[in-house]
């Protein structure tokens, strides 16, 4: 049986400054829609966009 791959994006904006954060598995199943959220940023005319891949404190 297949595992699935599980990724929660997160966008906050800030004028023309975005940061989003990656929560779970980034793999090749989960990466186009990173890609997709990025490419929206800059189409809206985010300039400045920033990945979080920090753990959460739990997860340490």
């Amino acid at each position: 049986m297949p595992v699935l791959s599980s990724l929660n994006l997160y966008r906050h904006d800030r004028g023309n400054h975005a940061t989003i954060t990656l929560a779970g598995e980034l793999d090749l199943e989960t990466a186009p829609s990173v890609r997709v959220m990025i490419e929206d940023c800059l189409r809206e005319g985010i300039r400045t966009v920033d990945i979080d891949l920090t753990l959460p404190p739990s997860a340490t």
